[in-house]
């Protein structure tokens, strides 16, 4: 405890210094609520990552303003990462690796850029059991979620704004269940594009409301893949799908 101590009256001190926190972190079973308010805030840097490695973490970011960034490497089981983000051009970078880590984010604003990986500098790493809670609320935002070597992921995210873009990548599951998506988008002029694989059934549910929107969609090598979507209530949107092995 003292440790934890010790570190929150640091990060407390950095707060409102030019907006910066650097977190060396290494220790299970922590709680620590960071929060930054005002332009520019950044938690880890292309220089100086914020780096975690420890189980049965809990840790709550709330950002509010513009340009803010996060550079967040986690390694460990059981994490969760609870992240709030107001404000316009924010940029998130976010690497996991472990088993049943929980990553839940509210992102508000527009031009928003957010990255969601299972690997950082190239370097694959083995990712089971995640699930991954989103909620944009913005325009011209853009969304990657990049999990490779992956035993289980779900993704659950809603999109409430125009000119979005959402590029996702689930693949590899050497485990006994596959991967799941469920999509909410609400918008015009938004672009998605899903890809899904492994050994085992793929999911996805999509609900669309908006006009001039593009998906494109690949399920493949599973069985009894399944895409479970709710037609667009806008006529003048269009859907593309490619691939094989989709059940609507």
């Amino acid at each position: 405890m003292k440790y934890i101590t010790l570190l929150t009256f640091f990060f407390a001190s950095l707060l409102y210094a030019d907006n910066e926190i650097y977190i060396d972190q290494v220790g299970s079973t922590g709680t620590y609520n960071l929060t930054q308010i005002g332009d520019g805030n950044q938690i880890g840097s292309g220089d100086d990552i914020a780096y975690i490695n420890g189980d049965s973490n809990i840790f709550n970011i709330f950002q509010l303003g513009n340009s803010n960034t996060i550079l967040w490497d986690s390694t460990g089981d059981e994490t969760l990462v609870d992240i709030y983000t107001e404000g316009d051009y924010n940029a998130l970078d976010l690497y996991f690796s472990g088993d049943k880590n929980d990553l839940d984010i509210v992102l508000v604003g527009d031009s928003n850029s957010l990255k969601v990986e299972g690997y950082i500098d190239g370097n694959a790493a083995l990712i089971s059991n995640q699930d991954f809670d989103l909620d944009i609320y913005g325009s011209s935002n853009m969304l990657d979620f990049s999990l490779n070597d992956t035993a289980f992921s779900k993704i659950d995210y809603t999109i409430l704004g125009g000119f979005n873009s959402v590029d996702s990548i689930q693949e590899g599951n050497p485990g006994g269940v596959g991967h799941t998506q469920i999509v909410d988008i609400a918008g015009s002029n938004n672009s998605i594009d899903i890809h899904q694989s492994g050994l085992n059934s793929q999911i996805l549910e999509l609900t669309h409301i908006g006009s001039d929107t593009t998906f494109n969609i690949i399920q493949s090598d599973g069985y009894y893949n399944t895409a479970d979507i709710t037609p667009p209530l806008n006529p003048g949107s269009s859907i593309i799908y490619l691939g094989g092995d989709i059940q609507p």
